[in-house]
């Protein structure tokens, strides 16, 4: 339990680097330079505000100093990361009660995992906030899940046939709606989380996708608060997708198949 709670900590912290990334994305202004200030009011924060989770919970989503509210967006990045990192640590089975070359294995795999969560995570948040996904972020991601999965022993072909798989099942969206259905960041993302799941895990992904996609889309018809022709960004759908298969892909793939008798 203790190294769940630990494996928490370490997530939020960095969710809250990639609320800072996201934010810095977004004003255009680098990541590595520069304090934290409050968006509304500038002004610099100091390490007491800067606390995961427990700086936002005190001082009730709001600045300090202007008192305006804050998006909750850096509560949620900092509280689902930490859960999935602590998930991610936990499905590994890492036991530091013997390290050899044979059980550091599941450390390879957590690190991965870590590392290719915050990519997820930074996509997620700003195509949300801007409908756009960075290029640079998903070349950068593609290359690291790339080689990362190789490494860890998964048969590059795999990749291959997942990163082609699910680039064409977006892209053939694409060219069928002539870009009104998603966008073409769309399609780029789709290399990259083809390359991180592989395949056949790629083809839950996108039943994952789409299963969350109509839901929202259906709760927010209900809720009046968008229509028929209503732009939603499905970056989103396509990274949290992704992070529930890269942990728990082949889990679900082996459970729809035993359902069906295969």
């Amino acid at each position: 339990m203790l190294y769940i709670i630990l494996t928490f900590i370490i997530g939020a912290c960095a969710g809250s680097a990639v609320n800072c990334l996201v934010e810095r994305k977004i004003s255009d202004r680098d990541w590595w330079r520069g304090r934290s200030a409050c968006p509304h009011c500038g002004r610099n924060l100091r390490w007491y505000e800067l606390i995961p989770v427990v700086s936002f919970i005190i001082q009730g989503g709001r600045c300090r100093a202007c008192h305006e509210k804050l998006r909750w967006q850096y509560l949620l990045s900092e509280i689902s990361l930490g859960v999935f990192f602590a998930l991610a640590w936990s499905r590994a089975g890492v036991d530091l009660n013997v390290i050899s070359a044979q059980n550091f294995w599941p450390f390879l795999i957590v690190a991965r995992d870590w590392l290719m969560l915050c990519f997820l995570a930074a996509i997620f948040w700003y195509d949300y906030r801007q409908q756009l996904i960075p290029d640079a972020w998903v070349v950068l991601g593609g290359a690291l899940a790339l080689s990362f999965n190789i490494f860890l022993g998964v048969h590059w072909w795999q990749l291959l046939i997942g990163a082609g798989a699910c680039a064409g099942f977006l892209g053939a969206q694409y060219v069928v709606s002539r870009g009104r259905w998603i966008g073409l960041g769309d399609v780029k993302l789709g290399v990259f989380l083809g390359l991180l799941v592989g395949w056949p895990q790629v083809a839950v992904l996108i039943l994952l996708t789409y299963i969350m996609g109509g839901l929202v889309g259906t709760w927010l018809l209900a809720r009046r608060r968008a229509g028929l022709k209503s732009a939603v960004a499905l970056g989103p759908f396509l990274t949290l997708a992704a992070a529930i298969t890269l942990l728990y892909g082949q889990n679900l793939l082996e459970w729809y198949l035993r359902h069906l008798g295969l």
